[in-house]
């Protein structure tokens, strides 16, 4: 029974575990499409305003979050989750960086917290908020005194329609992985709460086939009342029964006779000589 148990729970936490796999393959496979076409606006931008290292820098994340779902098979769903985390927020700096508030990626901070909320614990996840809010609030202050540059003219970038299309993009990207991270872990916590049931259920039989089991060993414990000179037994009722008749009604034992030696010796005294015979000379060599 021990055995039987630790292997369902070994199943159990198998069962979870490729589910979380399952969610984070799935969610990784949107995240790498979707950041190929995010990439694409911004590259029609920079052809329009101009190169930067920040492209370079932006498109070698969206290569990493590539290969990240391409390779997403072969490294452990705890490490994916991880790894994807990290080339987002990664992805995000180079913009903040240089255009500050007016940077689309910046909506890709609360959606890597999203992110981090459904894969990681609790803890690492308010930390993560709580960087994200001091480094968005001393790039923005750093902007608006000059200190990290030239201040930013809003109507420079807005009044641009290649730079509204990356807005546009990363909105749909943040607006996308959010999303879909909350539907994609409601639906493995259904299919995790669906099996659990199930287990539930079989563990509810099993109990019940035990108490009737414990149930039947119980009918036989306790005093019985035997005759010490027939060996007849009183039941419930006051009734004296054989103790074949008795047993046979209150378990699943059957009985077939035979007769001791003793009794045979002093019912059958002829027959008990001969078979005393017989075995004296079988052991005579």
């Amino acid at each position: 029974m021990a055995d039987d148990e630790l292997r369902e729970v070994h199943c159990a936490g198998e069962g979870e575990e490729n589910l979380r796999d399952g969610l984070i393959n799935r969610l990784l496979q949107v995240v790498a499409v979707a950041s190929v076409v995010t990439i694409g606006f911004a590259f029609c931008r920079s052809a329009e305003v101009g190169w930067s290292r920040r492209d370079i820098g932006q498109a070698l994340v969206v290569v990493a979050i590539v290969l990240l779902a391409v390779l997403r098979r072969r490294i452990a769903s705890g490490r994916k989750a991880t790894l994807l985390v990290a080339l987002l927020t990664i992805g995000s700096l180079p913009g903040i960086v240089t255009l500050g508030m007016l940077a689309g990626t910046i909506v890709l901070f609360p959606t890597t917290a999203a992110v981090l909320a459904t894969f990681g614990s609790r803890r690492l996840g308010w930390l993560y908020v709580a960087l994200v809010v001091l480094f968005v609030g001393l790039v923005g202050a750093g902007y608006s005194t000059g200190f990290l540059g030239r201040r930013l003219v809003p109507d420079d970038y807005l009044g641009s329609g290649f730079h509204w299309s990356v807005y546009t993009a990363c909105m749909a990207l943040a607006c996308t992985i959010s999303s879909l991270t909350v539907l994609f872990y409601r639906e493995a916590m259904g299919q995790l709460f669906d099996r659990v049931a199930q287990q539930r259920d079989e563990l509810a039989s099993r109990n019940a086939e035990l108490v009737k089991a414990m149930h039947e060993v119980k009918r036989l414990s306790g005093l019985l009342p035997i005759c010490s000179s027939c060996k007849k037994v009183r039941d419930d009722k006051g009734y004296w029964r054989q103790i074949e008749s008795y047993v046979a009604e209150h378990s699943e034992a059957d009985f077939t006779h035979g007769i001791c030696p003793d009794c045979m010796k002093a019912l059958y005294p002829e027959e008990y000589a001969l078979m005393q015979m017989e075995e004296n000379q079988k052991r005579q060599p």
